[in-house]
């Protein structure tokens, strides 16, 4: 797992309906190989971050 396209500690932001901004970072991929598109992890987990907008 340690030759994914995607690494660990990756992260993206996103904005929500209500204007706030998210940035989820990726902790770790649990399962599966390390072909992303014919052997995806079984679960991807991440740490998120979330600012209200003012």
């Amino acid at each position: 797992m340690d030759d994914w396209t995607v690494k660990p500690k990756s992260g993206f932001c996103l904005i929500t309906d209500q204007g706030n901004v998210v940035r989820p970072e990726i902790t770790r991929f649990v399962g599966g190989g390390p072909d992303l598109i014919w052997d995806p992890p079984e679960r991807i987990e991440f740490a998120a971050t979330m600012w209200q907008a003012s």
